[in-house]
């Protein structure tokens, strides 16, 4: 941390953000009207249930790329944060990220982990010799989604069967599959059955 700070200090970084600052205020606003369409945090809440010792914090990661992260803190009087990382991947002419409706889906995948990810954990010791199985069998193509677990890939199954039920709530038949077919195609073999479950 103090190695941080100091290089913030001495590449004046309060000074960049302030100078961009009105960039970045135009990325927000592009992003929350995207995502307002919507209120995703209370389908979560209705889906899995109240959090109501939880907060979640939204940020846009302007240097990931396509790249996506849904980091959490657990305190220890019980408190939790759940952050969503968005990355960004189009631009308009001017190289302003733009958000078009196709991100919806991914902000919900990054809410989803805030649920799921302590349920799996909990009930790990139960999962783990079916997901072993599984993972042997989708190994090679998880690895290269940075997916080096079985744990990792219990999330990520229930995670995107879930963002499957959102689909099927707000979206058409047609959007429904196309949500499904991506996450077979991604090595999500069994996210079918696994929505029909859910």
């Amino acid at each position: 941390v103090a190695l941080l700070r100091d290089f913030a200090e001495k590449h004046r970084f309060a000074e960049f953000f302030e100078k961009e600052a009105a960039y970045f205020a135009v990325v927000e606003a592009r992003l929350v009207a995207t995502l307002s369409l919507r209120d995703n945090a209370a389908w979560a809440e209705s889906f899995f249930g109240e959090r109501p010792r939880a907060s979640f914090h939204g940020h846009i990661g302007l240097l990931n790329g396509p790249n996506n992260y849904g980091p959490s803190v657990a305190f220890p009087d019980g408190r939790e944060e759940f952050h969503q990382i968005l990355g960004t991947w189009q631009h308009d002419a001017d190289r302003v990220p733009e958000f078009p409706a196709s991100i919806v889906p991914i902000a919900v995948h990054e809410h989803c982990h805030a649920f799921v990810n302590p349920v799996v954990e909990k009930h790990w010791k139960m999962l783990e010799l079916a997901a072993n199985r599984l993972f042997a069998i989708v190994e090679t193509r998880m690895r290269r989604q940075a997916y080096a677990s079985a744990k990792t890939m219990i999330d990520e199954s229930i995670v995107r069967a879930s963002v499957v039920r959102y689909v099927a709530r707000f979206e058409n038949a047609q959007a429904l599959n196309q949500e499904t077919d991506a996450q077979v195609a991604r090595g999500f073999l069994w996210t079918r059955e696994l929505s029909d479950v859910l």
